[in-house]
């Protein structure tokens, strides 16, 4: 186990590196806990948080479907989890274990969600609700569609960061 993580922090795909957590300034919320997985040696449990999408190894006849409003790009992932945490579903770390993501391609159908992504959040509200009344959960803490912890306001529409505003957020500047 060890020794799988020490190679992926080094090299993937022929190519040196270093790993890093996906998106961690976007959505800090996630939970992630990476020096607890990085020194464990025996699988644990955890909560599930709002807005995080694992990787998971479930039997296929136990979970639910994929919710059919998200299509393609934008809160598909997000909403199925949201349905195995509501499902009670437990949330095993192995600490063995390990998946290199890259990241996905501007096309077509991500540039779609961009623009109505407005859409999307008004389906996911929607989800949510049901979710809420077929499980029983109580009300969300949080009404907005962002999850349990407030985020910076998105750029106004058709205006975005400049690239060095971006690579500064980044580096946390």
């Amino acid at each position: 186990g060890r020794h799988a993580k020490m190679q992926a922090g080094g090299q993937a795909g022929g190519r040196t590196g270093t790993a890093v957590t996906a998106r961690a300034r976007v959505y800090p919320r996630a939970g992630r806990s990476y020096p607890r997985w990085w020194n464990a040696t025996r699988p644990y449990e955890v909560t599930y948080r709002e807005m995080y999408e694992p990787y998971v190894i479930a039997a296929r006849a136990a979970v639910p479907r994929f919710d059919e409003r998200f299509k393609g790009y934008g809160r598909n992932k997000i909403g199925f989890f949201e349905e195995l945490s509501a499902m009670k579903f437990r949330f095993v770390v192995l600490p063995a274990c390990f998946v290199v993501h890259w990241n996905h391609p501007n096309t077509k159908i991500k540039q779609a969600y961009k623009q109505n992504s407005d859409e999307t959040l008004r389906r996911y509200d929607q989800f949510r609700a049901e979710l809420r009344a077929r499980y029983s959960l109580p009300p969300p803490a949080n009404q907005s569609s962002g999850g349990g912890s407030p985020q910076p306001a998105p750029p106004p529409r058709g205006k975005r960061p400049s690239r060095r505003n971006r690579a500064r957020e980044r580096r946390g500047r």
